[in-house]
């Protein structure tokens, strides 16, 4: 069983995180999340692509913040 829960370093902090959804190359959000992505990486996702033949998936991760629980989004 996959467990959600995780851990991610923005910077020099450690901050829990719950793994919310896995989007595919070829579903409708894809393209839209992955310029984020490439713009965001400063272009490293963008040169691994060119470099790779697998399909890179895109996991949804939402730090859980310790003061109410609440969930940050990408848009």
């Amino acid at each position: 069983d996959a467990q959600p829960r995780c851990e991610i370093q923005v910077g020099r902090r450690r901050l829990p995180a719950t793994a919310a959804a896995i989007v595919y190359p070829g579903e409708i959000e894809y393209e839209r999340l992955w310029q984020i992505v490439r713009i965001r990486g400063r272009g490293r996702y963008g040169r691994y692509r060119k470099m790779t033949s697998r399909k890179i998936a895109i996991v949804r991760l939402r730090p859980v913040t310790e003061r109410k629980r609440s969930t940050s989004r990408l848009r």
